[in-house]
């Protein structure tokens, strides 16, 4: 089709005139990512120790909770700050280059020059499975506080930390803590199958004795239910003897612990010499209601150095040596000593062995006989007043009537020095 020039001229001058009024843009150009690189941050105590667990800023914002730690960070001079508890904050300049690894370390000045602190946690000794749970302990005290947990403001200075859980023994570590100390301990705990004292005797069948209190058990036991702290053991066995010499006592005292992992072994032996209120033979056992409504038990005494003695209150000699015996027992007691005045109860009752404890500021303990004189028959006191005293194998060292304080002190001191 041919165009003719009177139509052509007006396209044309269109095409010119839209020609000059456009603009030619260029095309819009990313921006290049600046260079990176990594930084590892660490920090310390000025006695090169880690410290664990500070928080990490750069340049003013926080990046990360935990040292030590790496961060990414453009290429170029930053500022690097951590904090952590008792700790003075601080921090330092580093030079990110691109594509490299740059490692910074933040010395820290602990905030109170006198202590430090130390993150503990406790481990199985076998298998190194952590342990959670366990009690921390300072220097033997328990803290309150359980593994894994932080001791703050240790005092400055060799120190023992330990741990306790239950169906583990107890442990301890030596940690010479320095000012701002906070490094990782872990304590690591062997399992055993109890925890507490376990009491055996050579025969198995001893009754056992704690804090001179007779328990409805036998051995082989594992003491429970106690408080923690010191307390005696013995153990007895009828007919017989509890065999008593300086590798072998037969009171023994121990700490209970809860975590702590004990045995104690006593060893008994049967007394051919037989049972009997006479010198050599072992004494009768009983147990008694005392006038403070507890019931005493001889064999809870195995260990000790005891005097039997038999009395009733219009028994003139009997009012005339209770005072020596007191003095004795005052002067002796804490050495082991121990005395049981027993009532044959034919005339007295409960009221006098109140009222002869209190007139003459008496502190022993006063047993009531059981119907029928049983106790005061076995020891052959058909005279008033009667004197067993038993030394710490349960045998009868010495019978007699009346005595004075001279001669009981001096037969207590020897038998308590044995």
């Amino acid at each position: 089709m041919k165009i003719s020039s009177k139509m052509g001229r007006p396209l044309l001058a269109w095409l010119a005139l839209s020609l000059t009024s456009c603009t030619i843009e260029e095309a819009p150009t990313v921006p290049e990512t600046p260079a990176s690189g990594r930084v590892f941050i660490a920090a310390e105590d000025p006695y090169d120790h880690p410290l664990v667990g500070g928080a990490i800023y750069l340049d003013g914002i926080l990046q990360a909770e935990i040292t030590p730690d790496t961060i990414v960070a453009d290429a170029g001079e930053h500022w690097v700050k951590v904090e952590f508890q008792n700790f003075f904050a601080d921090s330092l300049q580093v030079q990110v280059i691109a594509d490299s690894l740059v490692q910074a370390a933040v010395v820290l000045s602990p905030l109170n020059p006198d202590v430090g602190i130390a993150a503990v946690m406790a481990g199985d000794s076998a298998s190194g499975m952590e342990l959670i749970g366990a009690e921390i302990f300072l220097d033997g005290a328990s803290t309150g506080l359980f593994t894994p947990d932080t001791l703050p403001n240790i005092p400055v200075g060799t120190h023992l930390i330990g741990t306790g859980l239950l169906g583990y023994d107890y442990r301890e570590v030596q940690v010479d803590v320095t000012a701002g100390f906070a490094a990782q301990i872990q304590v690591l705990l062997p399992s055993v199958p109890w925890n507490g004292i376990r009491i055996v005797t050579n025969a198995n069948i001893g009754r056992v004795c704690v804090d001179e209190r007779l328990l409805d058990v036998v051995t082989p036991w594992v003491v429970a239910g106690f408080p923690d702290g010191p307390h005696s053991f013995s153990c007895y066995q009828d007919s017989h003897a509890t065999v008593h010499n300086a590798a072998s006592p037969a009171l023994l005292m121990a700490s209970l612990f809860l975590y702590g992992h004990t045995e104690i072994t006593f060893n008994l032996e049967l007394w051919a010499a037989g049972i009997g209120y006479q010198e050599g033979k072992l004494a009768p056992a009983f147990e008694l209601e005392s006038d403070q409504s507890d019931t005493i038990a001889l064999g809870g005494l195995r260990g000790r150095v005891v005097l039997v003695t038999f009395w009733f209150r219009d028994c003139v000699p009997c009012m005339q040596e209770l005072p020596y015996i007191q003095q004795v027992y005052s002067e002796l007691g804490g050495q082991g000593f121990r005395v049981l005045s027993v009532n044959p109860m034919f005339n007295d009752n409960l009221q006098d062995l109140i009222e002869v404890r209190a007139n003459l500021d008496l502190t022993f303990e006063m047993l009531m006989d059981q119907p029928g004189f049983t106790t005061t028959l076995a020891y052959g006191a058909n005279q008033f007043p009667t004197n067993a005293l038993i030394d710490q194998r349960g045998v009868v060292d010495w019978h007699t009537g009346s005595l004075e304080y001279a001669e009981l002190r001096a037969r207590v001191e020897q038998l308590l020095n044995q």
